[in-house]
């Protein structure tokens, strides 16, 4: 199987992310391919794509959603897509988001919402907690990849 992992990455915790699925797609005996949506537009054609962003605000980071937007759309549609975040897990931070006016959804769950429609195929997303708004990633955070991994693949 081809993998794409294209990512953004603010504090270098969606990377780390990245950077694990590939590295557990590779041990799997599949091919993967790192991208970072700041850097590259095209993306070649892949069996399954993941594509993850950092949460900001309740959403996705505007480089995510510009990517996305800018895919093919014919080219991708029923393609298998794996949309994936980090996000603020602790509850006392968690408290705060409504308070501030922002939105506690998340940029997985938006990214499913807007690859489906586009007429893709998405999987749940996958979803890292990060222990404070700069870092670092849960500590478990390989874990949980690698069991995501194995419960779609």
């Amino acid at each position: 199987m081809r993998a794409i992992v294209a990512f953004d990455s603010i504090y270098g915790n969606t990377r780390k992310v990245a950077e694990t699925i590939v590295v557990e797609l590779i041990a799997n005996r599949h091919k993967a391919t790192l991208v970072s949506v700041r850097e590259r537009q095209d993306v070649p054609d892949a069996d399954i794509l993941f594509i993850g962003s950092p949460t900001r605000l309740g959403r996705m980071t505007g480089r995510t959603r510009r990517f996305i937007t800018r895919m093919d759309e014919e080219a991708w549609k029923g393609t298998t897509v794996v949309p994936f975040d980090t996000f603020i897990r602790s509850p006392d931070q968690l408290a705060m988001i409504p308070l501030m006016g922002m939105n506690t959804k998340g940029a997985a769950p938006r990214l499913a919402e807007m690859l489906r429609s586009k007429g893709m195929d998405v999987k749940e997303p996958l979803r890292v907690g990060v222990e404070g708004r700069k870092g670092p990633l849960a500590t478990d955070y390989k874990k949980i990849v690698k069991t995501y991994l194995n419960s779609i693949l």
